[in-house]
């Protein structure tokens, strides 16, 4: 190490309000590595300059959240490969492998239009949404676990990709309530996505949003009074929907200049892995993990379907999975395609109601797994978005 630079690395380490201020995520990403700071951190989170109490507390976050996962924790996923004309859904499979192993079949539109790009550690979602832009099409979630690719136009709103987690817009719209008693009423209605990286697992428990900053280019607050972001969990797709509502701008403003929130949502620790083996040789099965009992209530065949009954218990409360958490395979890793789910769920047991259906390269069914969620712990992702254009 260079004299200039370990000076610099001594500064900074003896600084960190100034570190933070002047060099803002790349110092919240390095300090997010430093127990040693946390005591620092938590003081400079409780300060009355707001830029530096926001700045140190998403360093917290990201330092607590490493704790917290312990064993849990995983590097925000990367993506590093180049592709030169080839295939949306040729690129946009490459990109899914970089999750799993198997990546989800990806069903293709009419026109695959050919893309080109360059990826070195590119965060996963940003490099999803680069070829969704190229393409014109956005990455839908089809049955059975598919991806579809969907001739629409991709949101070009100002979108965020910082550690495992991605925000984007989906819409800002202006919104009147008339009445015959009262004024007019505008607002404006923002609506935002978090994305979860695939190799982090969100539980679906309740949500909360909170804005601390919203100004437009005039510098004119848009926070409104006793307003309360609206989330939606969306566990088996790693999402939260945000639903926002924000006071209208002067009619001199052009845009949203900066939007600063938070989202708390909950991440498994310790999942316990239930797998049964034999299918279709006993009546019924029974496997107990964690304190989670499962029993395999039945599984047949009619044609080219697989339907399956099973059932999960506890005696403590406990998340229970979705179906994407319950896999049927060959015993091979090539799994069978999910057709259809039913659920059925208390405070003490859910039951499940699944059909699958053959898969081309895919044996006899010989393995069914279920993935259930034994601890968690709570997250608390700092977002900022800057430039939102309002027409």
């Amino acid at each position: 190490m260079s004299g200039a630079v370990f000076f610099l690395v001594l500064v900074q380490a003896a600084d960190p309000a100034a570190d933070l201020l002047k060099r803002e995520w790349a110092a919240v990403e390095e300090m997010a590595r430093r127990p040693d700071l946390k005591s620092a951190l938590q003081g400079l989170a409780r300060s009355k300059d707001a830029d530096l109490a926001w700045w140190a507390g998403a360093a917290l976050a990201e330092l607590e959240a490493r704790e917290q996962a312990g064993k849990a924790w995983r590097e925000p996923l990367r993506v590093t490969f180049t592709a030169k004309e080839r295939g949306a859904s040729e690129v946009f499979r490459e990109i899914l492998g970089f999750a799993r192993p198997s990546p989800p079949p990806v069903d293709v539109i009419e026109e695959d239009r050919p893309v080109t790009v360059a990826f070195k550690e590119t965060p996963y979602f940003q490099a999803l949404d680069e070829v969704s832009l190229q393409a014109g099409v956005v990455l839908a979630r089809g049955a059975g676990g598919r991806r579809q690719m969907v001739r629409a136009d991709p949101s070009h709103g100002p979108r965020q990709y910082r550690s495992s987690f991605a925000v984007s817009t989906v819409q800002l719209a202006r919104k009147t309530d008339v009445t015959f008693r009262e004024d007019p009423d505008s607002q404006l209605h923002l609506q935002l996505l978090l994305r979860v990286d695939p190799t982090v697992r969100m539980v679906d428990t309740e949500g909360e949003c909170v804005i601390v900053l919203a100004r437009d280019d005039t510098g004119h607050s848009l926070l409104k009074e006793g307003s309360t972001p609206g989330v939606r969990i969306r566990s088996g797709e790693g999402e939260a929907a945000l639903q926002l509502v924000l006071g209208l701008p002067p009619p001199e403003a052009r845009r949203i200049s900066l939007l600063r929130g938070t989202v708390s949502i909950t991440l498994a620790r310790k999942t316990e892995e239930i797998e049964f083996g034999n299918l279709g040789k006993a009546p019924e099965q029974v496997r107990e993990s964690g304190g989670v009992k499962a029993v395999l209530k039945s599984i047949e065949r009619s044609g080219d379907e697989i339907r399956v009954e099973i059932e999960l218990s506890a005696k403590e409360r406990l998340p229970w999975p979705d179906a994407d958490n319950i896999l049927l395979d060959d015993g091979e890793g090539r799994p069978f395609q999910r057709a259809g789910s039913s659920m059925s769920s208390s405070a003490s047991g859910a039951t499940y109601r699944l059909t699958f259906r053959d898969r081309d390269g895919v044996g006899e069914a010989r393995r069914l797994q279920v993935s259930v969620v034994s601890e968690t712990y709570p997250r608390k992702v700092f977002f900022e978005l800057r430039d939102f254009v309002m027409r």
